[in-house]
């Protein structure tokens, strides 16, 4: 199980290399074209030297330094490019989010969602937080608790908190 969320993560932080037939980091990828202009005649036959994809994967890395953002795999089209959010990238985020605002649309008037029959349910990604579901999963098991439950008593406790805070604090 470990080792099938590795592979994964692998995919979706790496791109597939045509030069190598193999996954690679862009890391990988930009230090071998570097290395590409100092080769000898001989060492460039297998160099990474003027390829268009490490090209292209230089331009995105440039990109995603200047926007602060990061490479990855999208999981709706599959594509090795930026990844605005929920690992998607800008294309297929907005896509669903223009989709999204129709289905609203379409919805019978202007109801607020406790209104509306809806079961609820909240879906959380701990994707990029291993080490938070590592902690919710053993705070559960110490607990004799589901990692649902776990979560929810986290809340019930937080909202005690509020409420004293609420009323005068705690001395």
């Amino acid at each position: 199980m470990e080792q099938e969320k590795q592979i994964e993560e692998a995919k979706r932080k790496n791109f597939w290399c045509e030069h190598f037939k193999a996954l690679i980091p862009p890391s990988t990828c930009l230090t071998r074209q570097e290395k590409a202009q100092k080769a000898s005649p001989l060492e460039s036959i297998f160099a990474c030297k003027d390829c268009k994809q490490g090209k292209e994967i230089k331009k995105l890395v440039e990109k995603a330094k200047k926007q602060h953002a990061i490479l990855g795999t999208c999981i709706s089209c599959g594509e090795f490019t930026l990844i605005k959010a929920k690992n998607l990238c800008t294309k297929c985020y907005y896509h669903f989010s223009k989709k999204a605002k129709k289905e609203d649309k379409n919805m019978e008037g202007n109801k607020n969602i406790s209104d509306k029959n809806v079961e609820k349910l909240l879906y959380i990604d701990f994707t990029d937080f291993p080490e938070l579901w590592d902690f919710l999963i053993n705070t559960a098991k110490n607990e004799f608790r589901t990692p649902e439950m776990q979560v929810l008593y986290w809340v019930n406790e937080h909202a005690k908190y509020e409420e004293v805070e609420k009323i005068g604090g705690t001395d």
